[in-house]
């Protein structure tokens, strides 16, 4: 669970050390003499760096340097036996482990801005993950299909509820939480009351509304990034699609235009539904550069079977390129696509003609990634 958003550059400290951050080390009451405390220093900090286990173990807290954070005072202290004092004065040295640390997944540093509170306690939880066995896991207080933090004690569990408004401990949270679904601790498909009450709207929702109702009210949402779709679910298992089609019907101002958008909609979730199943659909994990060559085979095998003129089949497809063409200026998503000609629409058994040579390569590439 790496996601290193900076680069570790030489960084010194010249204040003291502003807050320490779960520092529960013991603290060493009296002080053996030693003659170099900056050799002894840069030795433990040498022997510490290739034992994986002890760097889990390893505090950090506030520090004037490029990262905002070091290992915490106390914790050199202890693990060295010398006072505070010099302690603090060679905590530049320590810099070694802090960047192992890194790189180990066991500090993880977000891209975005971020508070040393933070790391800190995204160690804490990922060190008390790890160490639980299968056994302990089954064992943990699940509620609402989440860890309930109230039901455990600060023995427990190293974290206050309070620590999640921390995206990067947020972010480990759910780190946790697919793993456990990944083991069958939880339910990957456990609803919430409020998403059960929702999804009982939207089912009496369609009971009363029409398609141009439908088409009207998902066009009304804006679509400029990935987080503008609405989530899928079993009831609209391809509401991401409709949503899609509907935001490219705003281009045309015309009943017959917007209808197209409509049908083509219809036809493209039909197509979809025999490739992948009817189950919850999204767009940006599915959707790849065949898929418009994919489509045009499924309607060139309606047009020869007599189900399509080719007059229909190029409409819908026309309508499904130009709502492709609107998923690529979606922001975050970085979808491309293989375009691809129509359909000869002067007899009904040229229907073959229109792929050169690069489009059938293009669409037998496709059919065989399928």
């Amino acid at each position: 669970m790496k996601n290193i958003g900076i680069t570790i550059d030489e960084f010194h400290e010249d204040f003291p050390e502003l807050g320490i951050l779960g520092a529960d080390c013991k603290i060493v009451e009296e002080k053996q003499p030693i003659k170099d405390a900056e050799a002894a220093v840069i030795e433990w900090v040498s022997k510490t760096t290739a034992d994986t286990e002890a760097l889990w173990e390893i505090p950090i807290s506030k520090a004037d340097n490029t990262l905002g954070f070091s290992v915490a005072v106390k914790h050199i202290q202890s693990a060295v036996g010398v006072s505070y004092s010099v302690a603090q004065k060679y905590r530049s040295l320590t810099t070694p482990l802090i960047e192992r640390m890194i790189e180990e997944g066991i500090l993880i540093i977000p891209s975005e801005s971020y508070e040393a509170a933070g790391i800190e306690n995204t160690r804490k939880l990922l060190n008390w993950y790890r160490k639980l066995t299968v056994e302990e896991k089954h064992t943990l207080p699940i509620f609402g299909n989440k860890i309930s933090i109230g039901k455990m004690s600060p023995e427990q569990l190293p974290i206050k509820k309070e620590s999640l408004r921390f995206s990067v401990v947020k972010d480990a949270w759910e780190f946790i939480h697919k793993d456990l679904e990944k083991i069958g601790i939880i339910d990957p498909n456990y609803r919430s009351v409020a998403e059960r009450t929702s999804e009982a709207n939207v089912n009496r929702r369609n009971h009363s509304e029409s398609q141009i109702e439908r088409f009207h009210r998902l066009a009304a949402r804006e679509l400029n990034a990935a987080d503008d779709f609405f989530p899928p679910s079993k009831l609209e298992p391809f509401i991401q699609v409709e949503q899609l089609f509907a935001c490219s019907s705003k281009t045309v101002s015309s009943k017959s235009g917007k209808s197209n958008y409509r049908v083509a909609s219809s036809s493209f979730i039909e197509f979809l539904s025999k490739l992948y199943g009817n189950k919850p659909f999204r767009i940006v994990t599915t959707f790849d550069e065949y898929l418009l060559s994919r489509y045009r085979k499924y309607l060139e095998d309606k047009v020869i079977n007599k189900e399509i003129s080719s007059y229909h089949a190029n409409t819908v497809l026309s309508s499904v390129r130009i709502t492709l063409n609107r998923l690529t200026q979606v922001r975050d998503i970085e979808y491309s696509f293989f375009n691809i000609n129509g359909f000869a629409t002067t007899r009904e058994t040229d229907v073959k003609k229109p792929f050169t040579m690069n489009e059938r390569l293009r669409i037998l590439e496709a059919i065989e990634k399928d």
